[in-house]
Parts: C-alpha cells; structure tokens; sequence
C-alpha cells in the first residue's frame, strides 16, 4: 500500500512540474522512463528497509491451549494442638472398705407372719434377736400404760412384763394376784390425781408391792385393756404384739424396743 501512495505521488508530481511549465510544450515521457523512476524508488526504498508492497508472510494463527480448571484440593488447615497442662496427680485417698453385713441363715422354724415383714425390715433387730426357737403363740393379754412406761400381762404364761421409758429396760414377774384379793393392795398411796388412773389388781399388785416400779412409772394413763395377742420365742428373746398391734421385742439382756 505504501509503495501504491509513492507511486501516485510521484505521478502528481510530475503532473504539477509540467503544469508550472510553459503550456505550449507538453513533454512527451518516453516510454519506460516512469516505470523506470518507480522502479528507482521501490529500489531505494528496499535498500532502506522500507516495508513493500509484498503480502507479509502467512502466520499459522497459534491457538491457546484451553486451560482446564484442575480443582485445587482444599488445604486442610491444622490447628495447632495446645500441649495439655500437666495435671498433678492425686494421691488416691484410701476409701474404708464397708463391712459386709451379716446375713442371718435360713431358721428351722419360720417366724409368725405377724412378725416376719416388719422384722425382716428391721435387719439390725432380726439379727440381735436371731432365730425363732418356738412356734407362734396366740394368748389373752392385757395392757396398760403408764406416765413412764406400761405393762403386759399374758394369760397363758400369767407374766408380767413391766417397761421402764427412762432406761429402755424391763423386768418380768409373775402374776401375784389372786381372784377374791383386794383390788388395790396399796390404798394408803389414795387415788390417783385427775385425768390418771391407779392400776388394779395384776398391775396393781406389782405397782404396789415391787421395789421401784411405782417411782419410775408414775400413773397410769388409762385403765387396763385386755386383748388378743400374738406372741413367740426367739433365740435371744421374745416378741409381743400390742393393743394397737405395735410389735414388742424383749431381749435376753433385758432391753426392750419396739416396731410400729
């Protein structure tokens, strides 16, 4: 394209000197003096390295690859372990072995069915007292209690059982009275004040005539009731139902407790 321009140029040029000049005269180029001009000049620009007219040389067109996008793996990032602090040990402390308790051993004879649950829920009491050496007993009883304790009188034994609140113990002694004696065997004490009771016959002949037992009672807080009662030997004491079906232990050490 550039040669092109050159050429044209240079005809213009040609064509302006030959208007400048006198008109009569127009000179007549010879053939092959302006294709041997533009030759000169695509010479002269060859030499100076001007581009020509030739159609530059085809470029094979180099396509980019086609990056295909590898999924990057996830960096795992690691959290640092703190390092544990050194906990201090403790001595381990020695923990007092428990001792076992004892279990009593199956017994040749069963316990009244008056007695077992409640016995059976009372282990510490079940085992002081140990197995029954009898059978169960049914008797007609009486009982009475006192401003410090009471009685129990049983007709088949006709013992008398006297309990004492202050210490937790008791003694049993035979029953003195007999039918026909005088009620009170102590009327000298009188009556007793209002709202308690002077014990008869039974109880009154132990109230009355056993060294300590009126002291430590004091006055009755009722009369006298008779009922039917459960009873039975143990090992190491005995058991009695009461009015209120409260159940009595007495042991052989003559103390006495009782189960509600």
């Amino acid at each position: 394209m550039r040669t092109k321009s050159l050429l044209m140029a240079v005809v213009a040029l040609i064509l302006a000197a030959l208007a400048c000049g006198p008109p009569a005269r127009t000179p007549t180029l010879e053939p092959g003096v302006l294709e041997t001009a533009v030759a000169e000049t695509v010479q002269a620009q060859l030499a100076a390295g001007e581009p020509t007219n030739t159609p530059p040389p085809s470029v094979t067109e180099t396509v980019p690859p086609v990056i295909t996008d590898t999924p990057t793996p996830p960096v795992t990032l690691h959290t640092p372990t703190s390092t544990p602090a050194h906990t201090p040990t403790h001595t381990p402390t020695s923990t007092p072995t428990a001792t076992p308790t004892e279990t009593p051993a199956p017994c040749a004879i069963a316990t009244a069915p008056e007695f077992e649950p409640r016995l059976n829920a009372k282990p510490d009491i079940l085992l002081a007292l140990g197995c029954p050496t009898g059978e169960r007993q049914q008797t007609w009883a009486a009982e009475e209690r006192f401003q410090h304790g009471r009685m129990f009188w049983q007709q088949d034994t006709d013992m008398i059982h006297i309990l004492y609140d202050d210490t937790g113990t008791f003694q049993m002694e035979p029953d003195q009275y007999v039918e026909g004696d005088p009620e009170d065997a102590c009327p000298e004490v009188g009556d007793a004040p209002a709202g308690l009771f002077k014990p008869v016959r039974g109880f009154n002949w132990q109230w009355c005539n056993t060294t300590g037992v009126q002291d430590a009672l004091g006055w009755a807080l009722e009369g006298e009731n008779g009922y039917d009662a459960v009873w039975q030997e143990f090992e190491h004491g005995h058991v009695l139902t009461s009015r209120a079906n409260h159940i009595f232990v007495f042991y052989e050490d003559g103390t006495w407790d009782y189960i509600e």
